[in-house]
């Protein structure tokens, strides 16, 4: 076919380094895909870093997602999204229309997201021997500056070890490109994070707020997080490991 053909020319090998990632700006129309290429002459190997997740000796990531060497992985249209690695490998890039779109960077603060993803694991085995509730994560920032990223990175980590964490989304722009995140405009809810693999929001729970802006009518804003805090209690109260596993907003 045309969408084919068009992505074997616009096929591309990006060799990274130790600790760095490849960014890819990703048009609406575009068919992209990434690949993990096996390569087996690599002498990089990780510098000295304490490892509490199970990773392959090469390995590339998503947001957490582990890339399969040798598996192709489509990503969403209109995404913008990161390839890391710890390790050093040699991806292939299928479909990008301008390689102005993909670049490679530094991505310095990925071993306090890291340090971060074990703080957080070792206080829900603290919360499963205790029987208390796991840790609650509240993620602020401007716009578009990286808040959903971190926010799916962290769950990502969180079902990796086995956890079943729940994502409380309470910005009703419903601006981010993360489909595992994305709401509907005007609403807030919540979903649960419990596959890498996901492609879209799992099950959401949603309430209608009817606004891009909260101060639009704060008092409505604040009755339905109530709510949406006490149908979370609930179903929490239901599933012991899933209150274990706590929140990521």
């Amino acid at each position: 076919s045309n969408a084919w053909r068009c992505a074997v020319m616009n096929t591309r090998h990006w060799h990274l380094k130790t600790n760095q990632e490849l960014r890819l700006l990703i048009g609406r129309n575009d068919n992209v895909s990434v690949t993990l290429l096996p390569d087996q002459d690599r002498s990089e190997q990780p510098q000295g870093r304490q490892q509490f997740l199970t990773r392959p000796p090469l390995s590339a990531e998503i947001f957490g997602a582990s890339l399969c060497p040798g598996l192709q992985r489509n990503l969403a249209r209109g995404e913008q999204t990161a390839v890391y690695t710890w390790t050093g490998c040699t991806l292939e890039v299928k479909g990008l229309e301008s390689t102005d779109l993909c670049y490679q960077d530094q991505n310095p603060p990925m071993n306090e997201y890291l340090n971060t993803a074990a703080v957080l694991h070792r206080r829900r085995l603290d919360a499963l021997m205790t029987s208390k509730g796991g840790p609650r994560v509240l993620i602020a920032g401007s716009s578009s500056s990286g808040k959903t990223s971190l926010a799916l990175l962290l769950c990502n980590y969180a079902v990796r070890q086995g956890w079943t964490p729940a994502y409380v989304e309470l910005d009703p722009r419903g601006g981010n490109d993360k489909l595992q995140l994305q709401f509907l405009p005007g609403t807030i809810g919540a979903t649960l994070i419990d596959s890498v693999e996901t492609e879209e929001v799992n099950r959401p729970l949603m309430y209608f707020f009817g606004s891009l802006h909260i101060n639009d009518d704060y008092p409505l804003f604040k009755k339905l997080c109530s709510r949406l805090s006490a149908a979370l209690n609930v179903r929490m109260g239901d599933d012991a490991l899933l209150d274990m596993a706590g929140e990521d907003e």
